[in-house]
């Protein structure tokens, strides 16, 4: 058999995203664990990803003082407007009231299949998850490449300073 660029046998890594989305399902919070402890793996990372989606879309919204509620309000009044209000929308960037053309347009889209909040704060955990594994990808990298207690304090402190709870949010 032919080993693949990595050197690695080329169903290892289909066998391994096959367990580890098995897990998931069974088990999100476990497959998240073993995810992160191996996040050296690209399919790790694609469960770090899901876990997050996951964690966005079974987030609870019922304090009213926060903004998610805020949000998750709009939503709902988003889902009662025709299609042509779209531009009245998004024409209110720049206004007195709003200067946000993302979150509006966002609530709209997912307003447009559904008036529910789990799937509206799904894919703010989707958009949010992206960069923020980016962004913790590259400080591990660093950590590969210079290992150091510097980046090691660093990734510690940006997955603190920023963790996905935050989701609550939107302008994090």
């Amino acid at each position: 058999m032919s080993l693949s660029l990595s050197g690695e046998h080329p169903f290892n890594n289909y066998r391994s995203s096959k367990y580890y989305l098995i897990l998931f399902l069974i088990w999100p919070f476990l497959a998240f664990i073993v995810s992160v402890s191996n996040f050296s793996k690209k399919e790790a990372r694609f469960i770090v990803y899901m876990f997050l989606i996951y964690y966005g879309f079974n987030f609870v919204n019922t304090n009213t003082a926060i903004d998610a509620y805020r949000y998750a309000l709009e939503l709902k009044i988003n889902s009662g407007r025709s299609f042509s209000d779209f531009f009245r929308i998004v024409g209110g960037l720049y206004s007195d009231t709003n200067v946000d053309i993302v979150e509006p347009l966002i609530s709209f889209i997912v307003s447009r299949f559904t008036s529910h909040y789990s799937l509206y704060f799904a894919v703010w955990a989707a958009i949010f998850g992206f960069f923020y594994l980016k962004s913790i990808n590259l400080i591990y990298k660093n950590i590969i490449i210079n290992p150091g207690w510097n980046s090691i304090i660093l990734l510690l402190f940006f997955t603190m300073i920023l963790p996905i709870t935050t989701i609550s949010g939107v302008r994090m």
